[in-house]
């Protein structure tokens, strides 16, 4: 449960959304584990930290260890459940800086293939990356999509109000969520938006949290002589991030290589209607709810679709009707329903190791 502490983020809202439903699940046991402080530690204290789980595991005589966020340990007799959102590290090396963060993924990714007992991802796209880089895993890959957290929900006009004086926001704004990173086109965002007329866009707001390469974005969009027009506001807490999506105009999300893109999902939850790219797992994770720009992708004709959703408002309107169509077809129930099954799975597979392995002790044939 580390990513769910601290500057809790994508992930760490999945860890959470997954913890609440197996404690209402019937005939399961669940056990939180996880540390104080930030949830992103340094890449050596995670490395020591994923080393000594087990030891927590048999403390707690768990069956299976569940690891949302990040790589197994590599030992431990507990069945290993690992979640991987993206395959980013390996598609892109080019998103992490070259040292030891780098390294650490890009090492430890084949050892969660050759460790875990069996893979979830939130979407095809992943899954087949997963097996492209992995053909000989031998853990099982199960494809279990996710709901946005409870929480994101159309946030009440006197929230809306208090978010924009907080942040000192006009009524009229767009919004981008997700961490400053290179990952994420924002580049790309910020070249369409000097596209636009101030009158028709005045104001940018861009939510989410520093990582390695925050300080260069930044520098980069000075360059573009955008002024007042963009807001970077940082991490935000839950309950502003809530009233932030239900009362802007339009959600931009400009991630190349998206594993799922839960934002969109919370984006659509609250009734924003969502902009984004028609490409990695963003037209499954959408499932045609969303205004996508199909490549290539160049600051025209993003510049182009972007004012077409400010100038129609009809056009937002049946948008944010199919955003909530789309997220109603998702729920934590059904989720967790299938994240057993694949707990009940990986155990079954294990009795039937053990029973081979005494089989051949006791020198019989097992095919």
């Amino acid at each position: 449960m580390q990513a769910a502490r601290g500057e809790v983020t994508g992930l760490g809202r999945y860890a959470l959304g997954l913890s609440a439903a197996l404690r209402t699940a019937a005939g399961i046991h669940c056990v939180e584990l996880g540390l104080t402080g930030a949830a992103h530690l340094r890449t050596p204290v995670r490395m020591l930290r994923e080393q000594c789980l087990p030891l927590r595991t048999r403390r707690h005589a768990l069956d299976v260890l569940h690891l949302p966020a990040f790589a197994p340990p590599l030992w431990g007799a507990a069945r290993r459940v690992c979640t991987v959102h993206d395959l980013n590290v390996l598609d892109d090396p080019q998103i992490l800086a070259p040292n030891l963060s780098r390294f650490y993924w890009r090492t430890w990714l084949p050892h969660l293939a050759a460790q875990a007992d069996a893979i979830i991802t939130p979407s095809l796209h992943t899954a087949s990356r997963f097996q492209r880089h992995f053909p000989h895993a031998r853990a099982s890959v199960h494809v279990i999509a996710y709901p946005p957290g409870a929480d994101f929900q159309p946030a009440s006009p006197e929230e809306c109000r208090r978010v924009r004086v907080k942040y000192r926001l006009p009524d009229a704004f767009s919004l981008g969520v997700g961490a400053l990173e290179g990952r994420k086109d924002w580049l790309l965002v910020l070249a369409a938006l000097a596209r636009l007329p101030c009158a028709l866009c005045p104001l940018l707001v861009l939510a989410g949290p520093a990582r390695e390469q925050t300080q260069a974005l930044l520098r980069q969009m000075q360059t573009l002589q955008l002024g007042e027009r963009v807001r970077w506001l940082g991490y935000v807490p839950l309950a502003d991030l809530v009233a932030l999506y239900s009362c802007t105009r339009q959600l931009l999300f400009p991630d190349r290589n998206a594993g799922y893109g839960l934002p969109v999902l919370e984006a659509m939850a609250c009734g924003a209607p969502v902009l984004s790219l028609a490409c990695a797992a963003l037209p499954e994770t959408c499932a045609g709810a969303a205004a996508l720009l199909e490549a290539p992708f160049t600051p025209a004709r993003l510049a182009q679709l972007w004012a077409e959703l400010l100038q129609f408002p009809q056009r937002r309107t049946g948008l944010r009707r199919q955003g909530w169509e789309r997220v109603a077809r998702l729920s934590w129930p059904a989720t967790i329903a299938q994240v057993i099954a694949v707990y009940e799975s990986v155990l079954r597979e294990g009795s039937k190791r053990r029973e081979t392995q005494t089989a051949w002790a006791a020198g019989g044939v097992s095919r």
